[in-house]
């Protein structure tokens, strides 16, 4: 049974990396026009090195940082905050100041009314996506990255 949990362990990491290097593939394709083969080798290296690199983060590139949440960590460590404290509360903030104020709430309201179905809460949506939720991802932002704990003490 545990070979077997491995094994399937195995094509699920192997089915997301795959993903990952498909959707950046393409993108590289549609924007350098290179040919598909000579991407996916190139992309297949970048992403084997910078692979090998975090997982000899612990051993071989082993170092220390302290981050601004007040942790100390390695290599995975400061990828992992850089991730997921910095860019996705960035990248949300800015998705709803693109959906809020440049592509209009009312792109949105339109492709979910597109199928037949009435979106009945349309004014509350353009106020959260207007109004409160580019506050909050301003806020979670601040705190996520350790700058608003900064303030208050």
């Amino acid at each position: 049974m545990g070979l077997l949990f491995f094994v399937a362990a195995i094509f699920a990491t192997l089915t997301s990396c795959i993903s990952v290097l498909e959707s950046i593939t393409a993108n590289c394709v549609e924007v350098f026009h290179t040919e598909r083969k000579k991407t996916v080798v190139t992309l297949s290296v970048i992403y084997l090195a910078a692979s090998a690199v975090v997982a000899l983060g612990y051993s071989l590139f082993y170092f220390e940082a302290k981050l601004p949440n007040g942790t100390t960590g390695q290599l995975l460590d400061v990828m992992d905050y850089v991730s997921n404290s910095v860019m996705m509360p960035f990248i949300a903030l800015l998705s709803t100041i693109l959906i809020g104020w440049v592509k209009k709430p009312s792109f949105v309201i339109e492709e979910m009314e597109s199928s037949g179905h009435a979106f009945r809460r349309k004014r509350l949506y353009t106020v959260m996506i207007r109004y409160i939720a580019p506050v909050m991802m301003f806020v979670l932002f601040l705190q996520s990255t350790g700058i608003l704990s900064g303030i208050f003490s």
